[in-house]
């Protein structure tokens, strides 16, 4: 039985207390989600995705050049949910988490993200475990709750599948091959 990598989402208190620069916050991205999405980050991330999340409206303005916690966080939630939804899916779930945070009353953005992190490992968990995904609380979440972990759920689902299609059709390959029998190349 293959051996679940457990994975770690940095938490907002983890995360740089200092603005960074777009070739700084590229790396720290890079640092925080290759384990989740693996090494080939010119696939999902760039200076130039960066910029146009920021022209899609998915991304504030960098404050004098520099990224804030906040924005680490949004590029980490975008980074991820990018790998399933479409720029204009990913407009709608910014306005979705977006309008969670305007209906809580003091500001959260560390609290939500963190939520955010925590959901996030533990469906991971579960479906690279192979476990049921508890789902108890699911009648006590807000429609907006409820949406941002069917997204969650999407974006880990699609993980799985591509960290074990190849390996599961090598497996396939691999026993077709067995099965042929050699060809007699005498016969006429």
């Amino acid at each position: 039985m293959e051996k679940l990598e457990r994975i770690k989402l940095p938490r907002y208190a983890e995360l740089p207390k200092i603005n960074l620069y777009l070739d700084q916050l590229i790396e720290l991205i890079i640092d925080y989600l290759t384990p989740i999405l693996g090494s080939s980050q010119s696939k999902w991330i760039s200076s130039s995705m960066i910029g146009n999340y920021i022209k899609q409206n998915l991304l504030l303005k960098p404050i004098g050049k520099k990224y804030s916690k906040d924005h680490i966080c949004n590029v980490i939630i975008i980074s991820l949910a990018k790998q399933v939804f479409s720029s204009v899916e990913m407009e709608k779930i910014v306005r979705i988490m977006n309008s969670i945070e305007q209906n809580e009353t003091v500001d959260t953005i560390g609290s939500d993200y963190d939520n955010f992190c925590m959901e996030f490992e533990t469906i991971y968990d579960a479906v690279f475990s192979k476990n049921i995904i508890a789902d108890s609380d699911s009648n006590s979440l807000s429609k907006e709750s409820f949406m941002v972990r069917t997204i969650i759920i999407s974006i880990i689902n699609k993980l799985y599948i591509q960290k074990h299609l190849d390996s599961y059709l090598d497996t396939i390959n691999s026993n077709n091959e067995q099965k042929k029998e050699p060809i007699d190349e005498n016969i006429n």
